[in-house]
């Protein structure tokens, strides 16, 4: 009775022992891959982080190209509307000559 009681025990003994270092194993490598994604994790965040500054500085350099069209297209307007003007004016006084003026040949 107390032979098999012992080896009951001593075969207990060895599955706890057994299961423990299972469970220790399985811990280490569950460790190990929560170090690898603690750093996975790093390296993304740093990319995200590098990839929002881009799209910061995106962000600013098309404002700043919004703006120079926009002073480009106002100077644009500004010189079709000074060419408007000479032209009309250019025209009043090609008028006024030739109202004025009884040679053709000069007024052409």
């Amino acid at each position: 009775q107390l032979r098999r009681d012992f080896d009951l025990l001593k075969d207990n003994n060895q599955r706890l022992m057994d299961a423990n270092a299972s469970a220790g194993a399985s811990f280490a490598a569950l460790n190990q891959h929560a170090k690898h994604l603690t750093k996975v994790n790093e390296n993304l965040t740093q990319e995200v982080f590098q990839i929002r500054q881009g799209a910061q500085k995106t962000a600013v350099a098309q404002t700043e190209l919004k703006e120079e069209l926009k002073m480009k297209h106002a100077t644009y307007v500004a010189e079709i509307h000074s060419r408007i003007q000479y032209q009309k004016a250019m025209n009043k006084v090609v008028e006024m000559v030739e109202q004025r003026c009884r040679d053709t040949r000069l007024v052409e």
